[in-house]
């Protein structure tokens, strides 16, 4: 701003502004050029004020070079040992606070031993797999009773003090047997064995002995016999036949023997041995018919007339053999009828013209009824939708325009057509934007062509671009504008520059550079001068002139002098 005084440009400071400005300091290092730290060892950063561990701080910052700060539960060097407050007893610090248990440890601590199995009963873990038992159970896990005094003759200790017994046996030790149904006339001597009294046996000892046996009778009571209805006697063998026995002898209690030819319970009824089923038997094997029977046993009924299709089951009454009625059986029977024919003989009808089946109720249709039912002989009622005389033309109650009615209310349409009444043309590459007027023919809209409508129409050329749309261009990089003919220039074109292709500007005269921001001047600007504006130099400190050529003396040269250098 004047001799001998510098001001100086951004960045730089100091009398010969020599002295390059970092605006945010240089924590740990020098500013070697303005905005620049050169750092100290071990420091970066803009402003040196981050420091540099060799290996990484994994849980902790690094606060000074090669120096960690660890975070909370973590320490070492790098910051990767995990801390444990207070330390694993029986494990391994994994992270902080947290212990990874050896085998058979547990807790937070791993002080806690694991025993694999539960110890029961109020049994108590003390050391990995080990259980110390309250008095009244035992084994590696608590789970075994104590008795005291023992499970006598196979009995099982099932809790303390207290005995299962094996089958036969009871008491606290499993010591008396037990005979499960008694020993009425002895005592219990082992499991279900039992010493009987004299004069009594039986595994339970309530069979009483008789010497000799009580034939038709029990024995009650030790040599004493209870004789059974209908006999009598010291061993029961004598029989009661209260009726007495006429034609016999009594042979057991209320039964007769009878002689041959007689029968009853006091064998006074003579036996006819082929019956006589419409008589009485008079004397052994002779019998008096009833009227209209005859024959030894009185079993042949006798008919006047005879029954043609069947027997004569009772005087004047014929049985009809299947299939045949009336009295005589003379009538062919058909048990489903004959509805339009005649009974010819046993289920078997002939049937009237036009008509069929085993009851001639089936009519004919000598065409058939492709899709109804023959309701008469060849009428055919068709199934609804259907017509005709065999019922075999469909009905649709709209026309099928390109095709053909195939079922009721159903169209097969010709190729090229579909819809439900075959009205709506098929193009089998869509149109997209357009509409399908005939198969495989599409009507565009307004901006579109192609086959398939899928080419959109710009009314002017894409110079730089694609139509992309019905008037509309996408444009190549570099390029805007309706037709895509204006060229884009990233960075503005400075100075009444223009741009004439994609980030290319075209300068006037009077300047130059990639965006026409650099000035120029004709005649160079000497002695360190700047050419700041088109044909302007900014001349350094000791020159000036429009080119920088002439020198400036701070004290003017006396006595006619001429200044020749600053």
């Amino acid at each position: 701003t004047g001799p001998n005084t510098c001001t100086c440009n951004s960045g730089w400071s100091g009398s010969t502004c020599s002295v390059p400005v970092c605006a945010s300091g240089c924590v740990n290092g020098n500013c070697s050029s303005p905005g620049n730290c050169s750092c100290s060892s071990g420091w970066r950063g803009v402003a040196c004020d981050t420091a540099i561990c060799s290996s990484s701080c994994n849980n902790g910052a690094c606060t000074s070079p090669s120096v960690c700060t660890c975070f909370d539960g973590w320490s070492g060097s790098i910051c990767t040992t995990p801390v444990c407050s207070p330390p694993c007893v029986n494990g391994a610090c994994t992270l902080p606070n947290v212990c990874t248990c050896d085998s058979s440890w547990s807790g937070l601590t791993c002080a806690l031993p694991v025993c694999s199995s539960p110890c029961n009963n109020g049994g108590t873990c003390t050391a990995p797999n080990t259980c110390t038992c309250t008095n009244e159970w035992t084994d590696s896990t608590c789970a075994t009773p104590v008795c005291a005094a023992g499970c006598m003759n196979g009995g099982a200790c099932v809790a303390p003090n207290t005995c299962a017994c094996a089958d036969g046996w009871t008491g606290p030790t499993c010591s008396l047997p037990v005979c499960t149904s008694g020993c009425g006339n002895g005592v219990c001597v082992a499991p279900s064995n039992c010493t009987c009294n004299p004069g009594w046996s039986g595994l339970t000892c309530d069979t009483p002995i008789c010497t000799e046996s009580c034939n038709n009778g029990a024995c009650t009571a030790p040599d004493t016999c209870s004789c059974l209805s209908g006999w009598s006697g010291a061993k029961c063998m004598t029989a009661i036949c209260p009726l007495g026995c006429v034609n016999g002898a009594c042979s057991s209690p209320g039964t007769c023997a009878c002689n041959d030819g007689w029968s009853g319970p006091a064998c006074d009824t003579p036996i006819c041995a082929g019956g006589c089923g419409n008589g009485v038997c008079t004397a052994p094997n002779v019998c008096s018919c009833n009227s209209g029977w005859s024959g030894s046993s009185c079993d042949s009924a006798i008919c006047t007339a005879p029954c043609l299709n069947g027997v004569c089951s009772s005087p004047n009454v014929c049985t009809c053999s299947s299939g045949w009625t009336n009295a005589v059986c003379g009538e062919p029977v058909c048990s489903g009828g004959c509805g339009n024919g005649v009974c010819a003989a046993p289920d078997v009808c002939t049937c009237n013209s036009g008509w069929s089946g085993s009851t001639c109720v089936t009519p004919i249709c000598v065409g058939g009824c492709s899709n109804g039912v023959c309701t008469a002989p060849n009428v055919c009622s068709c199934n609804v939708g259907w017509i005709g005389a065999a019922c075999e033309s469909a009905v649709c109650s709209t026309s099928c325009g390109n095709g053909y009615c195939s079922l009721p209310e159903i169209c097969t349409c010709n190729s090229g057509w579909s819809g439900l009444s075959c009205g709506t043309a098929v193009c089998s590459a869509g149109c997209v934007h357009g509409a399908c007027i005939s198969p495989d023919t599409c009507l565009c809209h307004s901006g579109w062509t192609g086959s398939t409508c899928t080419t959109p129409i710009c009314s002017a050329t894409c110079v730089n671009g694609v139509c992309s749309s019905p008037g509309t261009c996408t444009c190549s990089s570099g390029w805007s504008g309706p037709t895509c003919e204006v060229p884009i220039c990233s960075a503005p074109c400075a100075n009444g520059g223009g741009c004439v292709a994609p980030n290319v500007c075209s300068c006037s005269s009077e300047w130059s550079g990639p965006t026409c921001e650099t000035p120029v001047c004709t005649a160079p600007c000497a002695n360190g001068g700047v050419c700041t504006a088109p044909n302007t130099c900014s001349c350094v400190s000791g020159w000036s002139g429009s080119t920088c050529v002439t020198p400036v003396c701070s004290v003017p040269c006396a006595n006619s002098g001429v200044c020749s250098a600053p």
